[in-house]
């Protein structure tokens, strides 16, 4: 499946319910070179693209099972979608960066916790 497909289907699992927010991450793979493949990621808020990141994925033999069917220059892709009546997941994110910042030190996540417990 190609990144376009995943989004087009995450975007269809949209919540019925009025008052979500929606975020999606859709993660594309591909295979670089036959040692080393790439994964990208973006990350959609209310069906637009809000940030995109990219991690190099070392990959040794044997290769992991997820690589193992591309070639060189082939992606496949996958999506995760969370749906929220309060923040979306990028809100959530920033405040708990933003916490780890100002207090100096990672923070538990865990939700619902107050920060410094």
């Amino acid at each position: 499946m190609d990144k376009e497909r995943a989004k087009e289907l995450m975007l269809n699992e949209r919540e019925d319910d009025e008052g979500f927010k929606d975020s999606i991450v859709v993660l594309e793979m591909e295979l670089i070179e036959e040692d080393a493949g790439i994964i990208r990621g973006e990350l959609l808020i209310e069906g637009e693209v809000d940030s995109t990141g990219s991690l190099l994925v070392p990959l040794n033999e044997p290769k992991p099972e997820s690589w193992r069917d591309l070639k060189v220059g082939e992606t496949k892709a996958y999506g995760l979608r969370v749906d929220s009546r309060k923040e979306t997941l990028r809100e959530k994110m920033n405040s708990f960066f933003s916490r780890s910042l100002e207090e100096g030190r990672v923070q538990d996540f865990v939700p619902g916790t107050p920060p410094g417990t």
